[in-house]
């Protein structure tokens, strides 16, 4: 077998077995339920989602059903454990205990590789999404969960998350020090914020983010959410990282499936990352029309100002590149999206 590099073969075994059980028959003759002429059977799964409605989620069960003909029917459940901190941490412990057959949860949130997705300065463009997409690294990443019980499906393109301040605040050392800024579950966003002297805590979703200094979080949520209420300046020329997401299968829900139905779910995650790209964009736009209509300021950080946040969270990044686990995969991601084609800095 051939080696890949960067992931252990115990993270890739589960997918490596789906591939191999639909190899033995011919697409066209294989139906639902896995056998040639066989009538197919429906399964209904649960799917777990810590969010409310999201582009990427949606293609991704449409694609599923759409790849077996409806034999495969799931059923998200939105906004799963809304109100609960750590609520991505939560899902994954939820469907490895049965109580969903399926989730989705940011790489934030995933102690394997995968997790890097999330560091500050590494991917800052839907460009670089785009690169990634469409390179060996998004299927070896999308399956490097590191969690016992569950198997990765692939990744889901994400929006980006900007900082969003109660008062004109730079995103510097000097601006953000002492500061207490809302984070929504990631420890990487914490150990960024700390780098430049800010306070952190986590805020669950549609929890009350009044009394923080700042929040991190992307255009839609803050709008969704309602959190101009208190946070009335966006930094529009500074990306801090997107918000990708995992879909995953406990293992006990892929014994009920059939190979074909197995294979539909592996694809239907690189499908949907494809269809929702220029969704993702639109939706942004559109958001941040509205969010400019309420009153929202969006400012523009200085060049020394962004050079100061470069050299204040680039620590993150080298932890990073010599942690044995992440280090292979991040400088190759790293090499990847140098030069992609920037974000354009937003306005009003």
């Amino acid at each position: 077998m051939r080696r890949i590099l960067g992931v252990p073969a115990l993270l890739l075994a589960p997918l490596l077995a789906l591939a191999a059980c639909t190899s033995g028959a011919p697409k066209a003759q294989q139906s639902a339920s896995g056998s040639a002429g066989a009538s197919p059977k429906v399964v209904h799964l649960t799917m777990a989602v810590p969010y409310g409605t999201t582009s990427s989620v949606e293609r991704f069960i449409q694609r599923v059903a759409e790849a077996t003909g409806g034999s495969l029917q799931i059923d998200a459940k939105l906004k799963w454990r809304t109100g609960r901190l750590a609520y991505e941490d939560g899902t994954i412990a939820d469907v490895q205990a049965g109580k969903a057959d399926l989730g989705v949860a940011g790489t934030r949130a995933f102690p394997g590789p995968v997790r890097m997705l999330s560091a500050p300065e590494l991917i800052t463009s839907y460009a670089a999404q785009e690169r990634l997409f469409t390179s060996p690294l998004y299927k070896r990443l999308g399956t490097a969960l590191s969690v016992p019980g569950i198997t990765g499906l692939g990744l889901l393109p994400g929006q980006f998350r900007y900082l969003f301040t109660a008062s004109r605040s730079a995103p510097t050392p000097t601006g953000l020090h002492g500061r207490l800024v809302g984070v929504a579950q990631s420890k990487l966003a914490d150990d960024t914020f700390h780098a430049l002297g800010a306070r952190t805590r986590w805020y669950p979703l549609s929890g009350s983010v009044s009394d923080m200094d700042a929040i991190e979080s992307s255009i839609a949520s803050f709008n969704h959410e309602g959190y101009a209420s208190s946070k009335k300046y966006l930094t529009g020329n500074l990306v801090l990282w997107p918000r990708m997401v995992v879909p995953f299968v406990s293992d006990t829900a892929l014994k009920r499936l059939s190979p074909h139905q197995r294979q539909a779910l592996v694809q239907a995650a690189s499908a949907a990352f494809e269809d929702t790209m220029s969704e993702l964009q639109a939706e942004d736009a559109d958001e941040l029309t509205q969010l400019c209509t309420g009153g929202l300021v969006v400012g523009q950080a200085g060049a020394a100002q962004l050079a100061a946040y470069r050299v204040a969270v680039a620590p993150v990044g080298t932890r990073l590149e010599h942690d044995p686990q992440t280090g292979k995969l991040f400088t190759l991601v790293k090499s990847l999206v140098k030069g992609a084609k920037p974000e354009p800095a937003l306005h009003c």
